[in-house]
């Protein structure tokens, strides 16, 4: 048997298990498809106030506007005015913000949350620090690799170990090797994937102007902001247009799962629904219009969505595509000129239940429209283990797979 990577491969063994009695072949790469058609979940940006806001406030809503609507759309941000004062602002919004929010005294302030329900930051916004939480250096290297073409982008989340940095960096660079030394072995199976061209960026926890990536990184799980992960260090794979597969730490960080999940990248497509995987958005501003519709044209597939790449909606999500955590309904009439959302939720399908009922963080919803995370708790703790235990990593995928 052939081990793979839980986190890498569970998008593809849990797709399948579910439409087992549907034959889906695509000869894509997974990067390729990722790249064309999954759109970056948003990241929810609410500003509640209490009446009149302040000049400053004002500059900051004025921005984050332009970033919810902006054509072409390159921030994955979503942005909503809420009025305190009003109890019908407070009804629409989710269950889970509404508990953010109370829970820091109910004042005037910015809440920014995670695709997956994690709190980012709370507090007062200025535009410097808004413009550093949607981009920064190290984001903007990573995006111009991937528009590049790049299979994928391997990023090391630094340890304060520096023994275990160059012991991280050695491991990848020799995956990296055996992987262009298995290309041009002249005995190398016809099903090696021949387009395999990994980036490597390091990312050091203190870097100032990387703050905010950072941060985004360590809420991927609950337990990786935890001190005593502090000496290990992290290894996400970014693919698409700033996908990252939960992350390698540890045990986990071998020349095995570096090579397999740079394999797994440029293998063909089993999983189209972006919901199937083990994985996050990065929040990103940049345009991937001219990369998408050139892989679209070299892989002579359409783009999802009826009107092709004009159809697609980084905050909207086209029918077809799974809906954000944070499925909010549209705001009745009366309430037009008052609850301001801005990022085209009109578009966006409903989630289970009756319209309007919005699913918390957490809850398993089957279908395309599922919320990110589609593995029950066994299978999460299996996958989580894998990446962090090369032992665990077997038993995770014996588990979800046979791969001969």
């Amino acid at each position: 048997m052939r081990v793979r990577s839980a986190v890498v491969t569970s998008c593809v063994c849990v797709l399948l298990a579910l439409t087992a009695s549907q034959t889906m072949a695509c000869s894509t790469p997974v990067y390729r498809y990722a790249m064309i058609n999954w759109i970056p979940a948003p990241y929810r940006f609410y500003h509640f106030h209490q009446g009149q806001i302040s000049e400053a406030d004002a500059a900051v809503n004025r921005l984050l506007d332009e970033l919810a609507i902006a054509e072409p759309m390159t921030a994955n941000v979503m942005f909503r005015r809420v009025n305190t004062t009003n109890e019908e602002h407070l009804k629409m919004i989710p269950k889970l913000v509404k508990t953010k929010w109370e829970s820091h005294d109910k004042g005037s302030m910015y809440l920014v949350m995670t695709p997956w329900g994690s709190e980012l930051f709370a507090g007062e916004l200025d535009e410097k620090t808004v413009r550093a939480m949607i981009d920064s250096p190290l984001r903007k290297k990573i995006c111009t690799l991937l528009n590049e073409g790049k299979t994928g982008v391997l990023l090391v989340l630094e340890s304060d170990n520096e023994t275990e940095n160059k012991r991280a960096a050695k491991v990848i660079a020799d995956a990296l090797a055996e992987i262009d030394k298995i290309s041009k072995s002249e005995d190398v199976s016809p099903d090696f994937p021949q387009d395999i061209d990994v980036g490597l960026v390091s990312l050091s926890r203190t870097d100032a102007a990387e703050k905010w990536l950072v941060k985004m990184l360590l809420a991927f799980e609950e337990d990786l902001s935890d001190p005593k992960q502090a000496s290990e260090a992290l290894v996400f794979a970014v693919f698409g247009r700033g996908t990252a597969m939960l992350p390698y730490v540890g045990k986990g960080i071998n020349q095995e799962n570096m090579i397999d999940c740079a394999v797994t990248l440029s293998d063909a497509c089993s999983c189209t629904v972006k919901s199937y995987c083990p994985a996050e958005d990065i929040l990103m501003n940049w345009n991937w219009n001219d990369v998408v519709e050139k892989m679209a044209e070299e892989e002579a597939i359409a783009i999802d969505g009826a009107e092709g790449l004009a159809g697609q909606d980084l905050r909207g999500c086209p029918a077809g595509h799974e809906a954000p955590l944070f499925q909010e309904q549209n705001p009745p009439a009366e309430l037009a000129g008052q609850v301001q959302v801005v990022g085209h939720d009109a578009h966006r399908p409903p989630v289970g239940g009756e319209p309007g009922q919005e699913p918390e963080h957490g809850e398993l919803v089957l279908g395309v429209q599922g919320t990110r995370r589609l593995v029950d708790q066994e299978q999460a703790r299996l996958l989580r283990q894998g990446a962090r235990d090369e032992d665990a990593l077997a038993l995770a995928t014996g588990n979800l797979r046979q791969d001969a």
